[in-house]
């Protein structure tokens, strides 16, 4: 053989090992690529897929006034999702954790004078770790409007020791009333409001002035009374941090390959919910990826795939993902060999088209994508394609951004419960809506008024479709679990 041809019989080789290197290492397999998965019609699963069940979940749990992790209402939801899953004939457990939740038991104005009368009030999220619990004798002072918190609005008032009344949708112009000396604050709720707003009357610093948020009838009854002369009020607020035993609820559906039951996919999706009033956090369109889940785990047990499947509804997503990292933490041994990938649902009923990410915003490690190649391609090449060809209409309806750069451009500031998985060595991606821009998330407002379950439809039928797939495999990429020090 010559030179020229040895050189070329060379590069061939070597590109061809390169190209190996961008696939995860089968178990016992040394650098082979992964088997393409069997030649079966899955599209009799994305037909089963019900907007009537996925509507029923959403309004069950949006009519819980708050679903924050540990509040009281939050464990009906724990008992309701455990109770589905249960009526399709999966075996459901509970992992169980602790968590420090901010719990309030009173919060109240009482006008002193010109006359008695008792308004029932929220209270806001604390300041960090600050719930700014008033004196157990409350804190009086006069009242005074101050508009949206302009500091004109000011002019001619005597703000040092007051209590100042001011419209919510005011940014985080509050801070002059505090400037000036005022004691607290007390919101009126708006019409309608969004996410920007609401995460404005909180702050990164723990600054003790309590917040109060009252219904806009009862605001309005305050303006009027200032309008007729001098108002005095007393305000009484007890919150504190306390610990909360909470839950993750684990479905099992067992696979049907006498070898492949022994894999486990996880599709996770987050219950809980969180709002700058901590005790009207209905979360509606916070609840679409658990509705969502809860459909999926029906079709799931009524066709099982060869992978068993474990269903996780996390609680303490909006607690830095404490569901998520006690889930990794309690089942790290299994990562990578014995759960060998986690799907995520993070769905919003904004928009109808969904994008697979494989990085959120908690973590932001420099992580490389070279891991999820092989499941990006698969998705690309082979699922998308065959799906298109079943229906027209979920034509973009899907973006593929597992290895593209440009991933933040697609969603909007948000942290995944696949996160902690993926970061600890794990093949862990989520669903998530695309160019959403999750208007009333952390507000009273995520509401059933805004429910557009149409969304739904397509997102949930192509994650089905993908993760049906997943399960499916003849073999997927392995990979292995490592801790950070």
């Amino acid at each position: 053989m010559s030179g020229k041809h040895t050189l070329i019989v060379g590069c061939v080789v070597f590109f061809f090992i390169l190209s190996s290197t961008f696939y995860c290492v089968l178990s016992g397999s040394g650098s082979s690529r992964i088997a393409s998965v069997r030649n079966i019609d899955y599209s009799y699963t994305i037909q089963e897929i019900n907007l009537t069940n996925i509507e029923k979940h959403i309004t069950f749990l949006s009519n819980l006034n708050s679903r924050v992790s540990g509040y009281p209402e939050f464990y009906n939801a724990t008992r309701y999702i455990a109770e589905e899953m249960r009526s399709y004939g999966i075996d459901v457990y509970l992992e169980n954790f602790t968590l420090a939740v901010p719990v309030v038991y009173d919060a109240k104005v009482t006008v002193i004078s010109p006359e008695k009368i008792s308004l029932k009030a929220y209270a806001l999220w604390p300041n960090l770790i600050e719930t700014c619990e008033t004196p157990e004798e409350g804190l009086q002072g006069r009242l005074i409007y101050a508009g949206y918190g302009e500091l004109n609005s000011f002019n001619g008032k005597d703000v040092n020791g007051s209590i100042v009344l001011m419209e919510f949708n005011s940014g985080r112009k509050w801070t002059n009333a505090i400037m000036l000396g005022a004691k607290a604050v007390i919101f009126i709720e708006p019409e309608t409001t969004t996410t920007e707003e609401a995460t404005q009357k909180f702050l990164k610093i723990p600054l003790d002035v309590p917040r109060f948020y009252v219904k806009r009838s009862d605001g309005e009854l305050l303006k009027n009374l200032l309008e007729n002369g001098k108002v005095k009020v007393k305000v009484d607020l007890k919150m504190r941090f306390e610990e909360r035993e909470v839950s993750n609820v684990i479905g099992i559906i067992e696979g049907t390959d006498p070898t492949l039951k022994n894999e486990v996919v996880v599709v996770s999706a987050h219950y809980d919910t969180i709002s700058v009033v901590p005790e009207l956090a209905p979360g509606t369109d916070d609840t679409t990826g658990i509705a969502t889940l809860l459909e999926l785990a029906r079709v799931f047990k009524k066709y099982p795939s060869r992978r068993t499947i474990m269903l996780v509804a996390f609680s303490g997503h909006h607690f830095a993902l404490q569901g998520a990292r006690e889930f990794v933490d309690k089942h790290f041994d299994e990562i990578g060999h014995k759960i060998k990938l986690l799907v995520n649902l993070d769905l919003s009923m904004e928009k109808d088209a969904l994008v697979a990410l494989w990085i959120g915003y908690f973590y932001q490690y420099d992580l490389d994508p070279g891991r999820f190649i092989w499941i990006s391609q698969r998705i690309s090449n082979d699922y998308m394609p065959q799906l298109y060809q079943l229906n027209k209409n979920y034509s973009g309806k899907f973006i593929n951004a597992m290895d593209i750069g440009s991933w933040r451009r697609y969603i909007p500031f948000i942290t995944l419960d696949s996160e902690p998985f993926t970061v600890s060595g794990g093949l862990g991606f989520s669903f998530v809506t695309a160019m959403t821009s999750k208007k009333y998330l952390n507000t009273p407002f995520d509401n059933l008024k805004n429910l557009n379950i149409e969304n739904v439809k397509p997102q949930a039928d192509i994650a089905l479709w993908i993760i049906y797939n997943l399960a499916n495999e003849d073999q997927l990429p392995e990979c292995h679990a490592t801790r950070f020090n």
